[in-house]
């Protein structure tokens, strides 16, 4: 498992999308919420689209930030 420094880092140098990180991290959700019930409400739509946005300024040369994918 990648640490969440690392995760920004490859999403920035662009190795690793900001919407394969959301994908994971919903399907992730799905699986265990059910049994712990931490999230009550989450938001896919929103997460994939500004997950988009980032991998799209990522293609651009841009920097979106420290915690980029996280």
């Amino acid at each position: 498992m990648m640490s969440a420094l690392e995760i920004a880092a490859a999403v920035r140098a662009g190795s690793l999308s900001a919407r394969s990180t959301v994908d994971a991290a919903l399907d992730r959700i799905a699986e265990v919420n059910p049994r712990i019930n931490a999230f009550t409400a989450v938001y896919h739509q929103r997460a994939r689209r500004e997950a988009e946005a980032v991998d799209r300024q990522v293609a651009a040369g841009r920097n979106p930030g420290p915690l980029t994918g996280v």
